[in-house]
């Protein structure tokens, strides 16, 4: 065999050059040897040194004073692969490969389960990204409100029994203020059983629940009924109890009741009918079916002057015997 030694040129001084040949020549002497080894099989003789003492104090002197111990090609057969950091062994002893890791910062399309695990996916685009953000603000948005949701039906039915426990303290409140015994509110009367509430109710045809409701406030609801035994408009005034919650307003109730059963004049509407139910004060009144309102809106150019002089005296009447009565 023909030695390794190479001779030294002046280039071999360079740091960089010299690098490139130290493994140049070790892929040499691997090289080498293994067409050593294959021809001692073919030959039926074992191989012989790799090489000469002189040429190995040449390769050490190339290398540097350790050296590299070479290994013949069945050692490197059977030498375990390295570890690589990180991996954990599989079931041959050899080391699973990691997924390849991107640099950070780096955002991925979403892949399906199923796909290989190391495969690379390519960098997502400003467009991408930003329909990801929106998805995921959006199904925020969409859980924030299901919750909005539930917090307002539980805040509605605990404000629905706040009301009803509220109505119903209201109710009870009045009940003790209009007591017979009682000469501050002596005008309200008795409360009806439910049974008289339910005649009276029918008397004016209220169950039929063909009136209709003229005019709504948060204390009380006018409604138009006809009475049943002759026919007769009328107007019912259903005044709530559980929107009585102070001694001021069954005060102002009682004051009503009173007056408007004193007063007896051709103007002013009087009062037919009144009770006290389980829920309502009722009191009765005559419909009439044109109000002052609607009459003054009939004339185009202004109502003449002769109604307005009757009128006006008949408002004057009123307040006269209104006065006289004390009110």
């Amino acid at each position: 065999p023909h030695s390794t030694q190479v001779p030294c040129f002046p280039l071999f001084y360079i740091p960089r050059c010299q690098v490139l040949m130290k493994g140049a020549i070790q892929i040499f002497v691997q090289v080498r040897h293994t067409l050593n080894a294959g021809l001692a099989r073919d030959t039926g003789r074992s191989p012989g040194p790799m090489m000469s003492p002189a040429e190995e104090r040449e390769r050490r002197n190339m290398e540097g004073e350790e050296g590299v111990q070479m290994e013949t090609p069945e050692m490197l057969a059977h030498r375990p692969l390295p570890p690589v950091e990180g991996s954990s062994p599989g079931e041959t002893g050899r080391p699973v490969p990691h997924r390849r890791t991107a640099p950070e910062g780096t955002r991925y399309a979403p892949s399906d389960r199923g796909a290989a695990m190391d495969q690379p996916r390519s960098p997502l685009s400003e467009q991408e990204i930003l329909k990801m953000q929106v998805a995921e603000l959006t199904a925020k948005l969409s859980a924030v409100r299901g919750e909005r949701n539930a917090l307002a039906s539980d805040l509605d039915m605990l404000h629905n029994r706040y009301r009803s426990v509220k109505d119903e303290l209201s109710k009870v409140l009045f009940e003790e203020l209009v007591e017979p015994t009682d000469v501050r509110f002596s005008s309200i009367p008795s409360m009806l059983s439910k049974s008289n509430a339910a005649a009276k109710q029918t008397q004016y045809g209220m169950n039929s629940h063909r009136g209709r409701v003229i005019w709504k406030s948060a204390l009380s609801v006018v409604r138009s009924e006809i009475r049943v035994r002759d026919n007769m408009p009328c107007v019912v005034k259903m005044i709530r109890k559980a929107n009585c919650r102070k001694v001021n307003s069954v005060r102002n109730l009682n004051r009503e009741i009173s007056i408007l059963k004193l007063l007896d004049h051709p103007t002013i509407v009087p009062m037919i009918d009144h009770w006290h139910e389980q829920d309502h004060v009722c009191m009765v009144f005559k419909l009439h079916q044109q109000d002052l309102f609607g009459l003054s809106n009939g004339y185009g150019n202004g109502m003449p002057e002769v109604y307005v002089i009757q009128i006006l005296r008949s408002i004057a009447a009123a307040v006269h015997y209104m006065h006289g009565q004390q009110v």
